[in-house]
């Protein structure tokens, strides 16, 4: 799951990250995150091959925003969780250090991370349950 502010994949830096779809479609799961401080807003372009890519490669999209209808949202969540993006990093000019609290990569693997979404109604759901 990529969790990034504002819009994905844009030519723009202004309005999100500027990254190409090759170098994300290994995800499951895109979401765009509103970020108030820094003007980033999410918004998928549906007139787009990035959309088109996402669609026909099962990447589930979502867009996260602060207001009303998001009843909670926790960015915190991994606040005491290791980051573990400098074990990944496979180099070229930098080992990553001066990324590390930028790019966060978390192993979720065995919190029994579940993600639940409900197309008709809109809602998407994604947590920590346990029996």
């Amino acid at each position: 799951m990529l969790l990034a502010p504002g819009r994905i994949g844009t030519t723009s830096p202004e309005l999100g990250i500027t990254i190409s779809f090759a170098e994300i479609s290994n995800f499951k799961v895109l979401c765009e995150i509103y970020y108030k401080d820094a003007g980033y807003m999410p918004e998928l372009s549906f007139g787009t091959h990035f959309f088109h890519d996402l669609v026909e490669t099962g990447i589930f999209y979502a867009s996260i925003f602060e207001d009303d209808n998001t009843i909670k949202f926790k960015p915190d969540f991994f606040e005491d969780k290791r980051n573990i993006s400098l074990n990944l990093w496979t180099g070229g000019r930098t080992d990553g250090s001066e990324f590390i609290d930028i790019i966060k990569v978390y192993d979720v693997s065995n919190m029994g991370l579940i993600l639940f979404s409900d197309i008709i109604s809109s809602k998407t759901i994604c947590g920590i349950f346990k029996k």
